[in-house]
């Protein structure tokens, strides 16, 4: 089940869509387990379980997979009743989560654990991103090459998003003072406007999501990766709550499952699953939609991952990322690495 919320402003051969988080309950029925049993039978749970999987943000080819897992029936045959909903920022999504509007979300790791410090009921189970794509685009002209460049600038973001939960993190690392950058609070959706109308000097990205489609409307662009100058911190990832995980381990293995089934089968054929985000988003531009999906793939093996499963999240990666979080004060006294993660969920792995 797909479901979408408000309609288009038109950019480019694609709609900019935001959320609306209305008063809408969600039931979560998680009745009559499947028997215990090893393999597939392990990982599947009844066909009345039903739950919300909240995206990050708007719909991007690079959420493609999910798509593919929904129409090819990786879910349904593990017996889950999936509802996508689209989303607008990892900050404001995880509060669907701990609101129990949504039981799973694609969200990004670093703010999920800058919220776990205020509700510790707060799971990773599956790494995405797992080379930190949040970046600084700003137009070429404006001779931004470096992070000292940005003083004096202009820049767009989404306080109430990861960019803006982090952008304090990236100055930090790199000697800026966040007084010396002029700093625009706009809905996700307006920078983009913004950025093409040269209203501002730059605005906050992720490589694998807007810099595609920006780089397609035409506009010549620099782009600061922030794992790439002072701020290493994974990505994106699947974020449940750990009350939730608990109570129904057998749906949360079918979910990842079913998630990891379809990134293999986007990495041996990208085109199956563009077919099926196009399917769900005919006036996505398909070009913008496969280098996007393109970027994210090659983001799902980081350090130490070799051998692994997809998705595996390795305990270094994440210590690495709390300690950045606490140095940069935006983190104080950061918990031990696995009461923020696990792998317990990924097939092929219980712990």
């Amino acid at each position: 089940m797909h479901q979408q919320t408000q309609g288009f402003t038109q950019v480019r051969g694609r709609g900019w869509r935001s959320l609306a988080i209305g008063a809408v309950a969600a039931l979560v029925t998680a009745v009559g387990l499947a028997a215990c049993g090893s393999g597939e039978e392990s990982q599947t749970a009844s066909a009345s379980t039903k739950l919300g999987f909240q995206l990050d943000f708007l719909y991007a080819g690079y959420q493609a997979p999910f798509f593919l897992a929904e129409d090819a029936g990786y879910w349904t045959k593990r017996g889950l009743d999936v509802t996508i909903r689209e989303g607008n920022g990892s900050a404001n999504g995880i509060k669907t989560l701990l609101g129990g509007l949504n039981q799973i979300g694609m969200f990004d790791r670093p703010t999920m654990a800058i919220s776990a410090a205020k509700d510790p009921n707060l799971l990773a189970v599956m790494g995405i991103d797992n080379r930190g794509g949040w970046s600084i685009v700003t137009l070429s002209d404006r001779g931004v090459t470096q992070p000292s460049d940005l003083v004096g600038k202009k820049i767009a973001t989404q306080l109430g998003g990861a960019d803006g939960t982090l952008l304090p993190a990236f100055f930090e690392a790199n000697g800026v003072n966040p007084d010396d950058v002029s700093i625009e609070s706009v809905a996700p959706e307006a920078k983009t406007t913004l950025l093409q109308g040269k209203k501002v000097d730059g605005a906050t990205y992720i490589n694998y999501a807007q810099v595609p489609q920006i780089r397609a409307s035409g506009l010549d662009v620099n782009t600061l990766v922030w794992s790439e100058h002072g701020l290493p911190l994974i990505g994106t990832g699947l974020v449940t709550t750990k009350s939730w995980a608990e109570d129904n381990p057998e749906a949360m293995k079918a979910f990842v499952a079913g998630a990891v089934e379809a990134f293999e089968a986007a990495e041996k054929d990208p085109t199956v699953a563009i077919d099926a985000f196009i399917k769900h988003n005919p006036k996505f531009d398909r070009g913008v939609a496969e280098e996007q999906l393109k970027v994210v793939l090659e983001a799902l093996h980081g350090p130490g991952t070799d051998g692994k499963p997809l998705g595996f999240q390795t305990e270094d990666s994440w210590s690495g990322t709390l300690a950045t979080l606490e140095r940069v004060k935006l983190l104080e006294a950061p918990k031990a690495s696995g009461e923020y993660f696990t792998n317990r969920y990924l097939p092929g792995e219980d712990g």
